[in-house]
Parts: structure tokens; C-alpha cells; sequence
């Protein structure tokens, strides 16, 4: 997978937390709440159920620490570039795969790969994905919280590679992984009370400009 030359990704507000940044080049296609039970409320999305934050985090010391917080999905087209980088700085707690499902027969929708509805379970629930969770709180730019990376290898791709190793404290924008292949997604947790602004135009955005406003966690 290729690499770019250094700064053609330049890292909005590098040494601040408060300013969480795009993991990938993308487009945003939800935020939502997280409700008290780790649910998100909107549980269709197009045919497509979603699980619960429990189910997406399968064998997460933190499964449980995101409850009232917020969900943001993103999704990457098959001809961006496909590495990933840190959205906040800090100490990686948890960095591992969850293998997921694969669709050999995949449909094509206005030149893109299309997943299969059958994914009863919640489409990004289901599908292999990595599992990447930073302790903000270990880093001087500021104390988010734990912060959850989800990049999720889609129905017809399921190759995701992780580089980052629990125990390492990674600044912000720093590569954690990449794809092998295809069009995938990417999501992001924030605790409760952290999100005060995410930015959910639509529009294509790249490595390293902000995603999200934040405030400072509680002691």
C-alpha cells in the first residue's frame, strides 16, 4: 500500500487534543449518540441494523466505557489513500484484529462495491476490523479520555492491517495501519461529555483535518 511524502497531510493543531483530526482520507456519513445501554438509537441505516457498541468492540477491555458517548462512521472510496493515521495523541491501550465476515458476491451501485444486505447483525459490526483504543490521559495534549479507532475492512475487502503496539505512546496523526484493498470504513468513540462539535458535512476531507471540537474529561 503507498505511502505520501511527508507533510502533503498536514495535522490540524498537532499538539492539542481538543481538536480531534480525520483517521483517513474520507467522507463523514453519521454521528450519533450513544445511549446509556451502549446502543445507538438510529438502529437502521439504509436496510442495515447495527449492533451495539459491545458487538463492534468484540474482546475490548473498554466495550463498555463509551456508553453516552458518540459514534462517528466514515467511509474512505476505493481510490483514496488507505493508510490510517492517530485522530488524538496518547498511550495505546489495546491494539488487535476481529475477524469478521466476507462477501464474495458484491454488487456494484454508481461505480462502487456494494456490501451485501445480509448482514443482519449491523454491517460495520460484522465485518472484519481492527480495534485500536488510545488513553488520551497519558499524553500532555490534553485529557479526552479513551478514544476508540475502528478502520472496518467492508464485506468484499476484510484486510486489515494494524502497526501500532499496545504500551507505545503515538502522537496525533501518527500512522497506525493501513488497507490492503478496496473501499472501507473507519469509525471513531468518543466518551461521554468529550464530543462537543463533530463536523458532519460530507464533503471528501483528508488525513489530519478536524473531525471532531472537544473539552477536556473530568478528573
Amino acid at each position: 500500500m503507498r505511502e505520501i511524502n511527508g507533510g502533503l497531510r498536514p495535522i490540524a493543531e498537532p499538539a492539542s487534543n481538543l481538536v480531534a483530526t480525520s483517521p483517513a482520507d474520507c467522507r463523514c456519513q453519521h454521528a450519533y449518540d450513544i445511549d446509556a445501554e451502549s446502543n445507538i438509537p438510529a438502529t437502521k441505516v439504509k436496510n442495515r441494523k447495527y449492533g451495539t457498541i459491545k458487538q463492534l468492540l468484540e474482546g475490548s477491555a473498554y466495550s463498555e466505557s463509551f456508553a453516552r458517548g458518540t459514534f462517528v462512521h466514515c467511509m474512505l472510496p476505493v481510490h483514496a489513500y488507505h493508510r490510517y493515521h492517530l485522530p488524538v495523541a496518547g498511550v495505546i491501550k489495546e491494539s488487535f484484529r476481529i475477524n469478521g465476515k466476507v462477501f464474495m458476491q458484491v454488487g456494484i451501485e454508481n461505480h462502487e462495491l456494494q456490501a451485501s444486505e445480509s448482514a443482519s447483525s449491523g454491517y460495520e459490526f460484522s465485518q472484519t476490523r481492527g480495534v485500536v483504543t488510545v488513553d488520551a490521559a497519558e499524553s500532555d495534549c490534553g485529557n479526552i479520555g479513551v478514544v476508540a479507532v475502528i478502520p472496518v475492512g467492508m464485506a468484499h475487502v476484510s484486510s486489515v492491517v494494524l502497526t501500532s503496539v499496545a504500551g507505545k505512546h503515538m502522537s496525533k496523526g501518527e500512522e497506525f495501519g493501513y488497507f490492503q484493498f478496496g473501499g472501507s470504513g473507519i469509525i471513531i468513540l468518543f466518551q461521554e461529555g468529550v464530543s462537543r462539535e463533530i463536523d458532519t458535512s460530507q464533503e471528501f476531507r483528508l488525513v489530519g483535518t478536524p473531525v471532531a471540537r472537544c473539552r477536556l474529561r473530568s478528573a
